[in-house]
C-alpha cells in the first residue's frame, strides 16, 4: 500500500485537492470524462410523456343525433284511456325491427274501434303506452342480470336505437298520407320518439355499471311514464 499523505492544515488539504483535479482534468482520462459531460449538456431535453387521456363521459345521446323534432316530441305527454283495457292491436311497426311505419289494414281497425265509443288514436295511444310500460320492466330484468360494464348490452342498444332514428326519420319525412293515415301516423311519430330517446337515457344510465342501472330504476323512463298515468288517471276520476 502506498503511504498516506498528513495534512497539518486545512489550506493544505485544499491546496492539494486542487492540485490533484487540475492534474486529472488535463490527463487523457479527465479529458474524456469533459468531453462526455459536455456533449450530455449540449443534447435537448426529454420530452415529457403525453398526458393521459381524460377519464371518457360520452353518453349514448351524445354520440347518436338525436333530431330535434323527435326530442320535441319525446317531452309530450300523451293521454291515456281509462277504460280501454285491451293489449293486443296494432303496434304500428313500432315494436319490431326495422321499426319502420305499418297501416293496420281495415279489419284490424275495425277490431279496434269496436272495443269502444273511445277515439281510436286514444286506443292506440293507450296500446303504446302500456306496451312500453310492460317491455321496460322486462328491459330492466334483463340489463340488471349482465355483465357490469354493459359493453355488449349498450352496443346491442345503441344499434336499436339508429335504426329506430332512421326509421322514424324516413316516416317523418314522408308528408304523403292523408285522412286516417296521417292519424296513426302521427300516433306512431309520438311513440316512435319517446321509444328512441327514451332508450337512449337508459342506455346512459346502464353504462354507468349494474349497482347505478339498479339504484335509478324508479326514474327510468318507464316507471316514470307509468307513474305520470296514474297521476292522470286519478285526476280525470277525481
Amino acid at each position: 500500500m502506498g503511504r498516506r499523505t498528513v495534512y497539518f492544515t486545512d489550506s493544505e488539504r485544499r491546496a492539494a485537492k486542487r492540485a490533484q483535479h487540475a492534474k486529472y482534468s488535463k490527463s487523457e482520462k479527465g479529458r474524456a470524462a469533459q468531453a462526455r459531460y459536455l456533449a450530455k449538456r449540449s443534447q435537448p431535453p426529454p420530452l415529457p410523456p403525453p398526458p393521459s387521456p381524460p377519464p371518457t363521459s360520452a353518453t349514448v345521446a351524445s354520440c347518436v343525433r338525436l333530431p330535434d323534432d323527435m326530442l320535441s316530441r319525446a317531452r309530450v305527454y300523451n293521454p291515456v284511456s281509462s277504460s280501454y283495457r285491451e293489449v293486443y292491436g296494432p303496434d304500428l311497426g313500432l315494436r319490431t325491427h326495422p321499426y319502420t311505419f305499418k297501416m293496420p289494414d281495415a279489419k284490424t281497425l275495425a277490431l279496434v274501434e269496436e272495443d269502444s265509443d273511445e277515439p281510436l288514436d286514444l286506443k292506440l295511444h293507450t296500446l303504446q303506452s302500456r306496451w312500453l310500460c310492460a317491455e321496460g320492466t322486462l328491459r330492466f330484468e334483463e340489463w340488471s342480470a349482465g355483465q357490469d360494464d354493459g359493453v355488449e348490452i349498450v352496443a346491442a342498444g345503441t344499434t336499436e336505437l339508429k335504426a329506430r332514428i332512421r326509421a322514424w326519420r324516413a316516416v317523418a319525412a314522408d308528408t304523403r298520407w292523408t285522412n286516417l293515415a296521417r292519424q296513426l301516423r302521427e300516433v306512431y311519430l309520438d311513440w316512435g320518439a319517446k321509444q328512441a330517446v327514451w332508450l337512449a337515457e337508459e342506455l346512459d344510465v346502464r353504462q354507468k355499471g349494474c349497482k347505478v342501472y339498479a339504484a335509478a330504476s324508479s326514474d327510468l323512463p318507464p316507471q316514470v311514464l307509468s307513474r305520470t298515468n296514474q297521476e292522470y288517471l286519478d285526476n280525470m276520476s277525481a
